[in-house]
């Protein structure tokens, strides 16, 4: 760490302190005024004032990491990986994290955190088409992404997480309790997502720009991911199961994979070749308090996997997905 890193350090940790200390002061005069039943125990001031000092004290540490040259090659080591530039649209769970993912930390890639995944500057005109507002947040951020990048392509991921509690409450207070959650409806929604995005590229971005459109379903119970809910085949086939009420259970799900009309990673992990790559570079991830050395672990290991793994993945990708091959 550099003397100047170590005096900014030092001088945000004094301003914090005083920023803390009048917060801190002020929840207490507030919780004073409350009704005495409904005041706050001191210790639970305590408690705050212990973790927010810990909690800031962190994230300075992991500024302070993510800009050191170590780190930096590893970001430039990842890039490498992706095709074209990339962003995520992911739901604010705690266990939908970048890191979990696609190992994004820091820097690699762009990512925005909404809850279920669902940008609200998406709106369904008198038509009923489904549009992304001209000069939303959103729209402005598709924009600016070309200029930050040398390339005419860039891919977003939309994904509809398993077990989503913004997505199911949703769902009820609409009146409906699907036996999914609401994850096939929410797919639908990101089709749509999906489709207004591309649209909007089209007919409002410069000539020759493009973006990419994934969705991806991500389950945090296991780490796994899907991909392919969208298409045709998939909906037809939850549709046949339940005439009613079509919907993506796990039975439901795993059959799709059993077929492969989805892509299932938990299938190609278990593929024995690449279960053998997996055992080959596997290590001990540690994103709390080793983030540099996991990081680099990670995208190494990805560098090193990638060629003898490129197989098998496209040939799932591409029995999902034929239309690919035709425009290659």
């Amino acid at each position: 760490m550099t003397q100047q890193q170590t005096d900014v350090l030092e001088l945000l940790s004094k301003r914090l302190d005083r920023q803390l200390h009048r917060f801190l002061e002020s929840m207490k005069r507030y919780n004073k005024l409350r009704l005495a039943e409904k005041q706050r125990a001191s210790r639970d001031y305590d408690y705050l004032e212990d973790f927010y000092h810990r909690f800031l004290a962190g994230q300075n540490q992991r500024a302070l990491e993510i800009v050191s040259p170590e780190y930096l090659e590893i970001v430039e080591l990842a890039d490498r990986q992706f095709p074209y530039p990339t962003s995520w649209v992911l739901c604010m769970d705690g266990r939908v994290l970048p890191v979990l993912i696609s190992g994004a930390s820091a820097d690699i890639g762009d990512n925005m955190r909404v809850p279920g995944g669902n940008i609200r500057e998406f709106v369904r005109g008198i038509n009923g088409k489904f549009t992304l507002l001209e000069h939303s947040n959103f729209a402005k951020l598709l924009a600016s992404a070309f200029e930050r990048v040398e390339s005419d392509t860039i891919v977003e991921v939309f994904d509809s997480h398993v077990a989503c509690a913004a997505v199911k409450a949703e769902e009820t207070a609409r009146g409906r309790e699907p036996a999914d959650g609401g994850l096939l409806r929410d797919v639908l929604h990101k089709r749509e997502m999906a489709e207004a995005t591309k649209e909007f590229a089209r007919h409002k971005l410069a000539d020759k720009k493009k973006v990419i459109v994934i969705q991806t379903s991500f389950d945090p119970h296991n780490g796994f991911m899907f991909m392919g809910l969208e298409t045709e085949y998939a909906l037809a086939f939850a549709k046949e199961k339940d005439p009613g009420v079509p919907s993506f259970t796990g039975e439901v799900l795993h059959a799709l994979a059993a077929e492969g009309k989805i892509i299932s990673s938990e299938h190609i992990a278990h593929e024995l070749a690449i279960r053998k790559l997996f055992e080959k570079y596997a290590f001990s991830p540690d994103w709390r308090t080793k983030y540099i050395q996991t990081s680099g672990q990670f995208w190494h290991a990805i560098d090193a996997m990638k060629h003898d793994a490129y197989a098998s993945i496209e040939g799932e990708v591409l029995k999902v997905y034929p239309q690919i091959s035709k425009k290659r």
